[in-house]
């Protein structure tokens, strides 16, 4: 099949127009804008269906692991918007997104000890803090009362593993990535069923039990009647469906579950709980004051989160939009973001294309074709990524550590493995620098227009 470079840059040249028209235009936006009020009542329970789910989970590896909250991934995506001042608004910042630590608000975030302090009963503080597990540092601690993680791996903890959670697809898919990623960073199989099992745990418990602070009504079920205890139904990571009984979430966090947990990747936890209930106080003039037990800091702080990405809604188009001025709003000719677009497109279309022959040689059925060609974009994309959370475990990978990964990742989805290996011998010299254009390209547009708002 030949390659008719004409043809390619012409359809290009409609998909920019096409872009731009919907996402980049004076139109576009406010076409999104109105989308996102016929819309805006449904993206609150699509927030508190996901968000905590992932906070509560970290929150629980960072127990078990001595990893500060606020180093994972979805914690540590805070961004606060904000009505940009003339010099930006004349480079067409039409939304000024600012990073936020979310550990300056909450201090703990920054420490497991304060962590422990700030939301663990003090009668359980003590117990907790002897036993849980520790990251070895040399000079420090001692042999056999810490561990050893490779960087891979802790960053596969902190993002890649809850990513998986995200994008799953049917439950072999997720339990096969998770086995890969074990099997490539040579990781102890408890460790990574224990994981493994725990984000599945925590996921399921949120609609098959009402859980205060976690469960969503309309969505969750009540416990069964005359009995105190949820019931939680999940797949653990042997394929088997487990059903447990829990009182509340931190069993499912840090608990100790027999036959589910390994020794030492667990706690006893009371029938209580471990979080402390902080007392409130409400005046009232005719009534007198009452005590309330409050929230764990904890819970106050993913509720917070949650309303803050609620409250962002509204500025989304702006933010799709952004860096984007009148006169590039009205021509996609004149529009730089559009542009940026327009080059990222041709860097996927060159990489195709190079391996287009190969796979051809092999491969006359047009599905299988664009799995190919999807294996192939990824060996760039997935370390070269700039705003989605959950790709550092890739990065963190060696050069061979990825490939075998990405290798068997692709067998398993029914690609040749002779097929792939021909394409990346064809193409590994590239791939270094390929990743360094699309990282610069992704952030040229917004680097220049702040350089620019600022001079």
């Amino acid at each position: 099949m030949s390659f008719d470079l004409s043809k390619l840059i012409h359809e290009l040249r409609r998909q920019k127009q096409k872009y731009h028209a919907k996402t980049l235009s004076t139109q576009g936006i406010e076409t999104l804008w109105f989308r996102i009020l016929q819309t805006e009542d449904l993206y609150p329970e699509f927030v508190w269906l996901i968000l905590p789910d992932f906070d509560f989970t970290a929150l629980a590896f960072s127990l078990l692991f001595d990893i500060p909250p606020i180093e994972f991934d979805t914690i540590n995506l805070n961004f606060e918007p904000q009505l940009p001042d003339l010099s930006k608004l004349l480079q067409g910042i039409l939304i000024d997104i600012q990073k936020i630590d979310f550990s300056e608000i909450y201090e703990w975030l920054k420490d497991v000890e304060e962590m422990i302090e700030e939301n663990i009963k003090e009668e359980l503080q003590e117990s907790i803090t002897s036993t849980r597990p520790r990251k070895a540092v040399y000079g420090e601690t001692k042999y056999g009362y810490s561990y050893y993680d490779p960087p891979a791996i802790r960053e596969f903890l902190k993002s890649t593993f809850i990513r998986f959670f995200l994008e799953r697809g049917t439950i072999d898919q997720l339990i096969a990535d998770f086995k890969r990623a074990r099997e490539v960073l040579g990781v102890n199989e408890d460790f990574t069923r224990m994981v493994f099992n725990r984000l599945s745990m925590v996921s399921s418990a949120q609609t098959e039990a009402l859980i205060l602070g976690y469960g969503v009504l309309g969505h969750s079920k009540l416990a069964e009647k005359g009995s105190r205890l949820g019931k939680v139904r999940f797949i653990d990571y042997d394929k088997n469906i487990q059903e447990i009984h829990v009182n509340t979430l931190d069993h499912l966090q840090i608990g100790f579950i027999l036959g589910l947990t390994p020794l030492g990747y667990g706690f006893l936890v009371p029938y209580s709980g471990i979080y402390k209930s902080p007392s409130t106080t409400v005046s009232n003039p005719f009534a007198g004051s009452t005590t309330t037990p409050g929230s764990p800091s904890a819970i106050r702080m993913v509720e917070d989160r949650c309303r803050r990405v609620i409250r962002q809604y509204r500025y989304n188009p702006f933010s799709l939009a952004n860096y984007n001025r009148p006169n590039e709003q009205r021509d996609y000719r004149y529009s730089e973001r559009a542009d940026q677009w327009f080059a990222l497109q041709e860097l996927r279309y060159l990489v195709e294309n190079l391996a287009d022959p190969i796979i051809r040689k092999y491969e006359a059925n047009p599905v299988k074709i664009r799995m190919y060609k999807s294996a192939i974009l990824q060996l760039i994309s997935a370390k070269a990524k700039r705003h989605k959370w959950g790709y550092k475990g890739f990065q963190a990978m060696t050069e061979e550590e990825f490939y075998n990964w990405w290798l068997e990742h692709w067998r398993k989805q029914g690609l040749n493995t002779q097929v792939l290996q021909e394409i990346y011998s064809r193409i590994k010299r590239w791939i270094p620098e390929w990743r360094k254009i699309k990282f610069k390209l992704g952030s040229r547009v917004r680097e220049r227009r702040y350089s620019l708002a600022v001079t």
